[in-house]
C-alpha cells in the first residue's frame, strides 16, 4: 500500500502544473475553512465580523465545498496527458 502511495506522490511532484492546476491551488488556499475562525476573530467588533459570526455554519459548508473543489482541480490531470487513455 505504501509503495503505491509513494509512487503516486512522486508522479504528482514530477508533473508540470498547468494554469488550471494553479487556479485550483489558489482557490484551495483562499477558501481553506480553517482560516474562517481566525478571520472572525480578527474582524470581531466590526459589522463584517458580526455577519461572519452569525453566518459561520453556512460559511464553513460553502468554504469546505470550495476548498475540496479547488483540491480536485489542483490534482486533476489533463486528459491528453493520460497514458491509459491513449490507444
Amino acid at each position: 500500500m505504501w509503495t503505491r502511495t509513494r509512487s503516486w506522490l512522486s508522479e504528482i511532484e514530477r508533473r508540470p502544473l498547468t494554469r488550471r492546476n494553479r487556479l485550483g491551488a489558489l482557490v484551495a488556499i483562499l477558501t481553506c475553512p480553517c482560516h474562517l475562525g481566525v478571520t472572525v476573530a480578527l474582524l470581531s467588533g466590526t459589522a463584517v465580523g458580526g455577519w461572519l459570526a452569525a453566518e459561520q455554519a453556512w460559511l464553513y459548508v460553502l468554504l469546505t465545498a470550495a476548498f475540496v473543489g479547488g483540491l480536485v482541480i489542483l490534482f486533476r490531470r489533463d486528459a491528453s496527458a493520460c497514458d491509459r487513455c491513449r490507444p
